[in-house]
């Protein structure tokens, strides 16, 4: 394959970089949401892993860049606005077999990680306290 020639999206390559990327998305996610359950390691994850996706939704208007790539590497179209990105709309689906509104799942999303950054940074203070 020539470098210079850009892949062709939605081709079985793109979908199984896509799928790694919702991998990843996947593991992010519940490192984030659960990880102030865990051990100090995790704590640190939450922190890191928080704060970076806050600032990267202050920089992008709220969009994921890996919800992008996803979209991009399966030649799905972008919503036309960020509540309807859909992802954890439909890792909750898939986990739980609930079905929420795409409004719902957004601000679900936006109040889990403050909550879940102000756990982890109140434990790590006790434990380093």
């Amino acid at each position: 394959m020539n470098p210079l020639i850009p892949m062709q999206r939605g081709n079985w390559l793109n979908q199984r970089l896509a799928d790694l990327v919702w991998l990843t998305h996947v593991a992010i996610t519940l490192l984030v949401g659960f990880g102030w359950l865990g051990p100090t390691w995790a704590l640190w994850g939450v922190i890191a892993f928080g704060l970076a996706i806050e600032i990267q939704w202050r920089v992008t208007g709220s969009w994921c860049v890996l919800g992008d790539l996803e979209r991009w590497l399966r030649d799905e179209t972008r919503p036309d606005r960020p509540e309807e990105q859909g992802f954890v709309k439909r890792l909750i689906k898939t986990l739980l077999r609930i079905d929420i509104s795409p409004d719902a799942s957004y601000k679900l999303t936006h109040i889990w990680i403050k909550v879940a950054l102000g756990i982890a940074a109140v434990r790590l203070l006790i434990l380093y306290s």
